[in-house]
């Protein structure tokens, strides 16, 4: 009896300290919220499903923003504590500020007459001592009206164009 106890107490240690599953994220939106001469502002919003039989949290968002598939604008990275009940679904709403990185890459889109598609790429990071990245990729448009906005806001004075 004694013998059998011995080897049932490694197991339940060692399924009670296995690894948890990554949470699931699916992508809802990612909007912009303000264009200014520091940059672009972001909100996305993630849905968070962890199918997990304990809570976890996540750490920080690390993302990459490109506008019309060619101006990148950098690696942005954020704190992002949120708290991810077990066997739940949670909204993760995470503000984003991404800094013109070249000023003359956006001039061609400032001319743009309509939409302007731009993507977030990246990884939520979960957890604490044992930390798991999360992939993640969202997609959204620049209106004519932002554009207009990026041209007055961010692009010097230059005589013959139309901002």
């Amino acid at each position: 009896m004694r013998a059998g106890l011995f080897l049932a107490i490694p197991l339940l240690f060692a399924l009670g300290c296995a690894k948890p599953e990554p949470p699931t994220l699916t992508p809802k939106s990612a909007t912009i919220t303000a264009i200014s001469p520091a940059g672009l502002d972001l909100e996305l919003k993630l849905q968070a499903d962890n199918p997990n039989g304990v809570d976890l949290d996540t750490q920080k968002v690390v993302a990459d923003v490109t506008l019309d598939g060619t101006v990148k604008l950098g690696t942005v990275t954020v704190a992002s504590p949120v708290h991810l009940p077990a066997k739940k679904s949670t909204t993760l709403t995470v503000p984003l500020r991404a800094t013109w990185a070249n000023l003359l890459a956006l001039a061609p889109l400032a001319q743009k007459s309509g939409e302007v598609p731009f993507t977030v790429d990246g990884k939520v990071t979960v957890g604490g001592a044992l930390e798991i990245e999360v992939p993640f990729h969202l997609q959204g448009k620049m209106t004519p009206a932002q554009l207009g906005e990026l041209a007055r806001s961010a692009l010097p004075k230059v005589p013959g164009l139309p901002f």
